[in-house]
């Protein structure tokens, strides 16, 4: 059971550039395999891209507000979901799971709240379990527009058991 929407945001899915012998041959879409195999700088570079896409997307939601988490407040377990669309007729390959989830630990960093070392929008007290549930949903629906991403914040209901 979801709780309140707090947070639906919709960005350009972030994308690597894909080389071959030294020249740009296309962008790609970012999977957890395609993460591990760049260099740390052009991964910091992509992070603070999607950092500067989700501000903005976020400072555009009327609901932003309520959606980020106020230190003077107790903190609520939240649910987060990423959609994607792929499939046939969409020219975008599905992942599996773990490689969604992967390539998607970087927009869960941003979420949380700022630390010493990332920037973060404060949007979850905590990406770990007992504070977040992620949910990764790739549908095929033609509706959803190719090569965005959707991210949606909710709060969870009270009558809901932790989760460890």
């Amino acid at each position: 059971m979801l709780g309140d929407l707090l947070l639906r945001l919709v960005i350009d899915y972030p994308s690597v550039p894909r080389k071959r012998r030294g020249e740009l041959t296309r962008q790609e879409p970012v999977s957890e395999n395609s993460m591990l195999k760049l260099h740390w700088s052009a991964r910091a570079r992509l992070r603070k891209r999607l950092y500067a896409h989700m501000l903005i997307a976020m400072r555009a939601c009327p609901r932003y507000e309520r959606a980020v988490q106020h230190p003077a407040l107790p903190p609520e377990r939240r649910v987060v979901r990423f959609l994607r669309r792929a499939g046939p007729g969409t020219g975008v390959r599905r992942m599996d799971a773990t490689n969604f989830a992967g390539a998607m630990k970087s927009c869960l960093d941003i979420l949380k709240p700022d630390s010493g070392r990332n920037r973060g929008l404060g949007v979850i007290h905590e990406d770990s379990r007992l504070w977040v549930r992620e949910e990764y949903v790739e549908s095929s629906d033609a509706d959803a527009p190719v090569g965005k991403l959707g991210i949606e914040v909710y709060a969870v209901a009270d009558s809901e058991p932790k989760w460890r």
